[in-house]
């Protein structure tokens, strides 16, 4: 097996060579292990230009705050919102009950399922069983004939 020249790594760590060499040397890296530790033991020892200002951090930190507070506003804001609308749902769904409640809409409803009234009139399932027995029987009459 061949490993990869210690220049060539080099140029790919530094990104000097086109696509299809990257990928022969990925390809290649994910076998060997002898090229794999020689590429870390460069990447280790590679230099890295950081020129960061001082106030990099601070400025960061700042930023980040200013994002998160106008962030926090906004779902504070939405909350409200959120408050808001569902307050104005309950209060109109009770000023609703008391309209229906003083029109005696419900009084209705408990007049029409009465017990008092239910009890001289036969159920649906005896009018549907009653309904079938005469459709068997008109059935059976003709067949007869």
């Amino acid at each position: 097996m061949e490993h990869l020249a210690e220049k060539m790594l080099v140029s790919y760590i530094n990104l000097e060579i086109d696509a299809r060499q990257q990928e022969l040397i990925e390809d290649h890296l994910g076998y060997c292990e002898h090229c794999l530790e020689a590429y870390l033991n460069l990447m280790d020892a590679h230099s890295y230009d950081l020129n960061v200002s001082d106030h990099f951090v601070d400025n960061t930190l700042k930023e980040i705050d200013i994002k998160h507070a106008f962030h926090m506003k906004e779902n504070q804001n939405s909350y409200q919102q959120q408050a808001k609308r569902t307050m104005t749902h309950y209060m109109l769904a009770a000023g609703l009950t008391i309209v229906l409640m003083m029109t005696g809409a419900f009084q209705s409803f408990i007049n029409i399922t009465d017990l008092s009234d239910m009890e001289h009139k036969p159920s649906i399932t005896d009018q549907l069983m009653k309904q079938t027995n005469n459709i068997m029987d008109y059935i059976k009459g003709d067949n007869s004939q």
